[in-house]
């Protein structure tokens, strides 16, 4: 049997919580070039605002912002990869809950559920 499995951090109900519906025409999970569906021109400075914050200065628009690191820029290609399925378990299950979630994979529709993963000794 083929699961599709995600896990649901708080980074992750944050990022969620921040997205801009009505900026999304053919925007969400679009390339960052086409823009970004939380409001500014990069998706991964979006990123690292909504979860570090702005500057203390604020954000300047004359000024080029510094570079992300490689592990935050990996690290939030990872959060926004998953949006899909974390929209869907936030959608169907109707909750913000950090956890385990999976699904069948070739059932879609109302298939989420939360699970304990196995640890492994």
């Amino acid at each position: 049997m083929s699961l599709t499995k995600v896990e649901i951090t708080k980074d992750h109900i944050k990022v969620a919580k921040q997205l801009i519906f009505s900026n999304m025409e053919n925007v969400l999970f679009a390339s960052d070039e086409e823009g970004s569906p939380f409001g500014g021109e990069n998706i991964f400075e979006d990123i690292d605002i909504i979860l570090e914050g702005a500057p203390k200065g604020g954000v300047d628009p004359f000024v080029e912002p510094e570079p992300l690191s490689e592990e935050k820029i990996e690290y939030y290609q990872g959060l926004y990869a998953d949006l899909p399925h974390v929209l869907e378990v936030i959608l169907q299950l109707e909750t913000f809950e950090v956890g385990h979630y999976k699904r069948r994979h070739h059932i879609r529709r109302g298939s989420w559920k939360k699970y304990t993963p196995k640890v492994k000794v």
